[in-house]
Protein backbone atom coordinates (compact mmCIF):
# COMPACT_ATOMS: atom_id res chain seq x y z
CA UNK A 1 0.00 0.00 0.00
CA UNK A 2 1.37 3.44 -0.95
CA UNK A 3 1.34 6.39 1.41
CA UNK A 4 -0.01 9.74 0.29
CA UNK A 5 1.48 12.88 1.82
CA UNK A 6 -0.95 15.78 2.03
CA UNK A 7 1.04 18.99 2.14
CA UNK A 8 0.15 21.68 4.62
CA UNK A 9 -0.12 25.28 3.32
CA UNK A 10 3.35 26.13 4.68
CA UNK A 11 5.15 23.06 3.25
CA UNK A 12 7.12 23.15 0.01
CA UNK A 13 7.84 19.99 -1.98
CA UNK A 14 10.63 20.27 -4.54
CA UNK A 15 13.35 18.34 -6.27
CA UNK A 16 17.00 19.06 -6.88
CA UNK A 17 18.33 18.05 -10.29
CA UNK A 18 21.95 16.92 -10.45
CA UNK A 19 23.57 16.56 -13.89
CA UNK A 20 26.60 14.45 -14.74
CA UNK A 21 28.75 17.60 -14.80
CA UNK A 22 27.88 18.47 -11.19
CA UNK A 23 30.26 17.82 -8.32
CA UNK A 24 27.29 16.18 -6.54
CA UNK A 25 26.66 13.54 -9.23
CA UNK A 26 26.88 9.92 -8.08
CA UNK A 27 26.11 8.31 -4.76
CA UNK A 28 28.97 9.97 -2.85
CA UNK A 29 28.06 13.36 -4.30
CA UNK A 30 24.41 12.94 -3.31
CA UNK A 31 25.47 12.12 0.25
CA UNK A 32 27.67 15.23 0.33
CA UNK A 33 24.82 17.34 -1.10
CA UNK A 34 22.33 16.20 1.54
CA UNK A 35 24.89 17.14 4.19
CA UNK A 36 25.07 20.67 2.76
CA UNK A 37 21.31 21.26 2.75
CA UNK A 38 19.78 23.56 5.40
CA UNK A 39 18.57 21.81 8.56
CA UNK A 40 14.96 22.66 7.66
CA UNK A 41 15.12 20.63 4.41
CA UNK A 42 14.12 16.97 4.69
CA UNK A 43 15.17 14.49 2.00
CA UNK A 44 12.19 12.33 1.02
CA UNK A 45 13.65 10.22 -1.81
CA UNK A 46 16.63 9.91 -4.16
CA UNK A 47 16.51 8.77 -7.78
CA UNK A 48 20.05 8.07 -8.97
CA UNK A 49 20.21 7.79 -12.76
CA UNK A 50 21.99 9.13 -15.85
CA UNK A 51 22.10 11.82 -17.16
CA UNK A 52 20.21 13.47 -14.28
CA UNK A 53 19.83 12.32 -10.67
CA UNK A 54 16.98 13.71 -8.59
CA UNK A 55 16.75 14.45 -4.90
CA UNK A 56 13.17 14.94 -3.63
CA UNK A 57 12.88 17.26 -0.64
CA UNK A 58 10.39 18.91 1.70
CA UNK A 59 10.82 22.14 3.66
CA UNK A 60 8.78 24.54 5.75
CA UNK A 61 10.89 27.60 4.86
CA UNK A 62 10.48 29.02 1.39
CA UNK A 63 13.69 31.04 1.83
CA UNK A 64 15.71 27.83 2.27
CA UNK A 65 14.32 26.49 -1.00
CA UNK A 66 15.14 29.73 -2.85
CA UNK A 67 18.76 29.84 -1.63
CA UNK A 68 19.70 26.28 -2.58
CA UNK A 69 20.35 26.96 -6.28
CA UNK A 70 22.78 29.81 -5.70
CA UNK A 71 24.51 28.42 -2.65
CA UNK A 72 25.05 24.86 -3.92
CA UNK A 73 25.13 25.47 -7.69
CA UNK A 74 22.29 23.03 -8.54
CA UNK A 75 18.94 23.37 -10.28
CA UNK A 76 15.68 23.05 -8.33
CA UNK A 77 12.06 22.55 -9.37
CA UNK A 78 9.01 23.19 -7.20
CA UNK A 79 6.54 20.35 -7.43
Amino acid sequence: MKKVKVLKPYEFYFRILITEESEYFGLEGLIRLTGNLPATVTTIAVKESKPISKLYCLTHNHSDYIGIEDRLNVKTEMM
